[in-house]
């Protein structure tokens, strides 16, 4: 499947802003744990240092994901 920017930029901030593990950020999202480990890497080289993340433009998104990351926790 072809992932769009704003859904890659998205699965990024929820391992390193939002600190959920590979394997649930891709259950969220549906990307490949292989693909997100790799786009994380790399956000992580690209930023070394800087210690401000990149602010959701999508606050609906994200507060949806997060309540389903909830639901899946619950379980």
């Amino acid at each position: 499947r072809v992932v769009n920017a704003e859904e890659k930029a998205e699965a990024i901030r929820l391992v390193v802003e939002m600190k959920c593990s590979v394997p649930q950020a891709c259950e969220l999202t549906g990307v490949g744990p292989t693909a997100l480990r790799r786009w994380v890497l790399h956000w992580r080289r690209e930023h070394a240092g800087s210690t401000q993340l990149p602010r959701p433009q999508d606050q609906d998104l994200i507060e949806s994901l997060q309540a389903q990351l909830a639901l899946l926790e619950a379980e």
